[in-house]
C-alpha cells in the first residue's frame, strides 16, 4: 500500500476499467483480482528463489551480481542525462 510504483503502476491499468457508476461488487472484483495476482506473484518468486538451488547461487554470486545491477543503473542514468542534455 505504500510504495509509489505498485500505486503508479495498478492506477494506469485498472483505470481504464473503473466506469463511474460501477457497483461496489465491479470495483471489489477488480482489487480482488489485482491483490490476487500480486499475492500469487510474490509467492511464485519467493519459493523459486529460495528453493531449488537459487538461493546459495544468489548467495554465490551476489558480489558479481550488486557489480552489473550498478553498472546497468549507471548506464540507464547517463543515457538519461545525455537525453535531457541534448534537447
Amino acid at each position: 500500500l505504500l510504495n509509489p510504483k505498485i500505486l503508479i503502476w495498478f492506477t494506469a491499468i485498472f483505470s481504464q476499467f473503473i466506469r463511474i457508476d460501477a457497483s461496489n461488487l465491479e470495483k471489489m472484483i477488480l482489487v480482488s483480482t489485482a491483490a490476487t495476482i500480486d499475492v500469487l506473484w510474490y509467492i511464485i518468486v519467493s519459493i523459486l528463489v529460495t528453493g531449488y538451488g537459487f538461493k546459495n547461487f544468489f548467495d554465490n554470486k551476489k558480489r558479481l551480481i550488486q557489480k552489473l545491477m550498478g553498472v546497468l543503473l549507471i548506464v540507464i542514468a547517463v543515457s538519461l542525462l545525455y537525453k535531457l542534455i541534448s534537447y
